[in-house]
């Protein structure tokens, strides 16, 4: 399958040796996440925190619109661990100011996109 016929969101630069030492270290940190997961019994909601996180920044460096949508799911889900956890200062930001923002940032970037799906300068 050619670089243009993937979805927009997949297509990615040509790998450099910068960013194939960031790739192992991001499975590194995704491998001592999975086993402390495991440990403390907290792998679905720890983990998914963890991939939207992780895809969220790649993503958001990479110019893609799908990294609003992923940091919104992210914060939610770190708001709700804040909350379980008492901590309702950091609940009140995660969801009354950070998860606004990404939304936000979402309609702003589909606004001033242009067919192609660039952002127009």
């Amino acid at each position: 399958m050619c670089n243009h016929q993937r979805p927009a969101f997949l297509r990615v630069k040509k790998w450099s040796t910068i960013n194939k030492k960031y790739f192992v270290i991001t499975l590194i940190c995704v491998a001592i996440s999975f086993i402390s997961g495991v440990i403390a019994h907290d792998l679905l909601i720890g983990g998914t925190i963890l991939l939207t996180g992780l895809l969220c920044a790649y993503f958001a460096g990479e110019g893609k619109k799908i990294n609003y949508i992923l940091g919104l799911i992210n914060y939610l889900l770190m708001g709700y661990v804040a909350f379980k956890n008492n901590l309702y200062g950091i609940f009140f930001f995660y969801v009354f100011v950070f998860s606004p923002l990404q939304i936000n940032g979402y309609v702003i970037w589909k606004k001033n996109s242009d067919d192609e799906k660039k952002c127009k300068s």
